[in-house]
């Protein structure tokens, strides 16, 4: 599952951890990546901002080098769930490209991270960037379902719907069960209306 947004503050982090922890005390082997390279927040609710392992390696270091998956994963004091952590003071500029060459390159370490991890864990959540780096758009296409968060003002909520159909039918894929998830009341009951009426 790949919890994303087109912005920031719709409480992406927070239900990516809930849902974690939600399936880890159900006793599912449950592992929580961090892609989000900008705002990274799991190593400060998982550890305390202090890395539980001498390993020190991030999803970015995966990325940017030979590391295997099993070298990214950190077990976390929770039963059940494991980590995979972003360092947003790490190196970034692979990451961000919008070279075609290392956007491929990423998607098949994505793809490869993806399948590891499915032999270890009967969950993966991703807590993803409020953005639509192909990073993220990776994630969104290598996964089983995407739980997407709009704040509920018509832009995002339409922004939302029609980039999601983009990205769908450019991949080919046109049968999902994805979820659009409002977290944010409207500023207005005005602009509430305005919504239901286009719908």
């Amino acid at each position: 599952i790949i919890i994303h947004s087109f912005g920031g503050g719709v409480a992406k982090t927070v239900l990516s951890c809930n849902l974690a922890k939600y399936f880890a005390d159900l006793g599912i082997p449950t592992v929580i990546i961090d892609l989000d390279f900008v705002n990274s927040r799991l190593d400060s609710i998982f550890f305390d901002g202090q890395i539980a392992t001498s390993k020190g390696s991030y999803l970015n270091d995966y990325f940017n080098s030979d590391i295997s998956v099993d070298d990214i994963v950190i077990e976390s004091s929770i039963n059940n769930l494991d980590v995979v952590l972003t360092d947003p003071q790490g190196e970034l500029h692979d990451i961000k490209s919008t070279d075609p060459e290392l956007n491929f390159k990423h998607f098949e370490k994505m793809a490869i991270l993806i399948s590891g991890l499915k032999r270890r864990y009967k969950m993966i959540i991703i807590d993803a960037e409020g953005s639509i780096d192909y990073n993220v758009v990776n994630g969104f296409l290598l996964v089983d379902l995407s739980l997407i968060l709009s704040n509920g003002n018509y832009s995002s909520y339409y922004g939302i719907i029609n980039r999601a159909k983009l990205i769908l039918q450019r991949t080919g894929i046109n049968i999902r069960n994805d979820y659009l998830i409002q977290t944010l009341v409207p500023p207005n009951m005005k602009e509430l209306g305005k919504l239901r009426l286009r719908e």
